[in-house]
């Protein structure tokens, strides 16, 4: 199943999303993220849906990388990030501080929620 949604960047532009509801060998053959970039990435969006105003620092991400016990160094961690936000997955609020992106808000309101 498809949904469609009218969604709003940082900077003003209007994207219209559409997400594919199924998760199948199609969909996960979509993304260019490793098996543990995936698995980081619900994670953040978890802590995302935790966090006082939906905004997490990149502290906060580098800990839950290593809770996970991925063995990634902080310049993965780093390249890790610059692709969420090259993306849209994520924003950066403020210098260091990452809110959800246009993409997660969108794509997965089903592990967020999202203001």
């Amino acid at each position: 199943s498809i949904r469609k949604f009218r969604a709003e960047d940082t900077d003003g532009k209007l994207y219209w999303v559409l997400v594919n509801t199924v998760s199948d060998k199609v969909a996960q053959q979509a993304t260019s993220l490793k098996d543990w970039q995936v698995r980081a990435f619900k994670r953040i969006c978890e802590l995302l849906s935790e966090a006082d105003g939906g905004i997490i620092s990149s502290t906060e991400i580098v800990s839950m990388l290593q809770q996970m016990k991925t063995g990634v160094s902080v310049g993965d961690t780093e390249e890790f990030v610059d692709i969420l936000l090259t993306e849209k997955w994520l924003y950066e609020y403020k210098s260091g501080r990452y809110k959800a992106g246009v993409r997660a808000s969108t794509e997965c309101q089903h592990l967020i929620n999202c203001n």
